[in-house]
């Protein structure tokens, strides 16, 4: 852990610091292939795994033994398609996000129920690096509810105003009554919806803060927000300080040209207590389409050089009343992108090795400011 004096600076009245990353506790898994994180649930204290070679979905408890393992990506009654957007734990059972359905099996791999997506769909899409794509929670009922990001509902042709305007992608379902909305859509103030011009398609980036409490962001919207998925309602609206605000040049819609997006919202991740938004730099779309020409064009000197002149990232901490707290730095090590939010005052992500080993780590991964 490297650790440094903090200077302290003011953002509008409030002192800005440094906070950095620290491991409270781990969890060893003995497994030699790797896996993939993929839901946390904190009423049982498991652990949902992806096998990545073979697909299969593994249950481990809090002392790192396998609750439960299965293949559903094999033909069978189980059998959910030969890729999936990801799987939560939902009541007592699991929900696999498949194309076109949502598969409902218990945590042994036993088939309950095909749900069909909520709305109509053009095209499905693969995200890089696995964001987030579902969540389940209670309702003030008690009834296990479900929050799906669908990439390309049916509708208006992506690069118009009127996608912009009038597609929704979040949508909330309620499996055992049948009935479904889409809810936190952008609002009409919202970049996407204001610029009059295309960069990107606006995928919304969520995370689950605590239950029915879920945090949304865009890539290229200068703020970012907190909803209650149960009423709609927008809680918090969190502002991004101007030397972290997206920088694109957009072009015109219809325009056949790609939009140059210098810096953007990458990933949006929450301990309950704090909210942590990743802001990307990039080599920007004109001079990458330019260097990948040529042949292996990511081990050129070309590229190496844009990479270090354009690329950096940097995590921004937040208190849930939308105080920006200041940047955040890693002191928990090689870690992975896959991670997982609790409401516990920290998150799960899994250690990355250089070599392989025969067991895998998970961390609970908390922050504090650097002193």
């Amino acid at each position: 852990m490297a650790c440094k004096t903090s200077e302290e600076k003011s953002e509008g009245g409030q002192q800005i610091q440094d906070y950095i990353t620290y491991v409270a506790d781990s969890l060893t898994f003995d497994y030699l292939s790797e896996v993939q994180l993929m839901d946390y649930n904190e009423a049982s204290e498991e652990l949902m795994l992806l096998d990545r070679n073979s697909r299969e979905v593994l249950i481990i408890d809090n002392q790192g033994s396998m609750v439960s393992k299965f293949n559903p990506h094999i033909e069978g009654p189980g059998y959910v398609g030969n890729f999936d957007h990801g799987w939560v734990f939902h009541g007592k059972n699991l929900i696999c996000f498949s194309n076109y359905y949502f598969y409902e099996l218990t945590r042994q791999g036993e088939y309950v129920a095909k749900h069909k997506y909520p709305v109509e769909v053009r095209g499905i899409w693969s995200l890089d690096y696995l964001p987030e794509m579902s969540i389940s929670y209670e309702s003030s009922e008690g009834d296990p509810m479900f929050l799906a990001f669908i990439t390309e509902p049916e509708g208006a042709d992506y690069n118009t105003q009127a996608f912009q305007d009038s597609i929704h992608m979040i949508y909330r379902m309620d499996f055992q009554k049948g009935v479904s909305q889409p809810i936190m859509k952008k609002l009409p103030e919202s970049t996407y919806r204001t610029l009059g011009a295309y960069v990107d398609r606006g995928w919304p980036y969520f995370r689950q803060v605590d239950n029915n409490l879920v945090v949304v962001t865009y890539s290229i919207d200068d703020q970012f927000y907190l909803y209650d998925a149960n009423t709609d309602e927008l809680l918090q609206t969190f502002d991004i300080p101007d030397e972290f605000k997206p920088k694109y040049e957009a072009v015109p819609f219809g325009s056949r040209n790609k939009a140059d997006r210098l810096r953007i919202n990458n990933k949006v991740m929450t301990d309950g207590e704090h909210i942590f938004l990743s802001v990307l730099s990039r080599i920007p779309e004109s001079l990458e389409r330019t260097l990948n020409r040529q042949d292996n064009w990511r081990q050129s000197q070309a590229y190496k050089d844009a990479f270090k002149k354009y690329v950096d990232l940097n995590t921004l901490v937040y208190k849930l009343d939308g105080t920006y707290l200041g940047p955040l730095n890693n002191g928990a090590g090689l870690l992975s992108y896959d991670k997982e939010s609790t409401s516990n005052g920290y998150y799960w992500e899994q250690r990355r090795y250089t070599d392989e080993r025969p067991y895998k780590t998970f961390l609970k991964i908390k922050v504090k400011p650097i002193e």
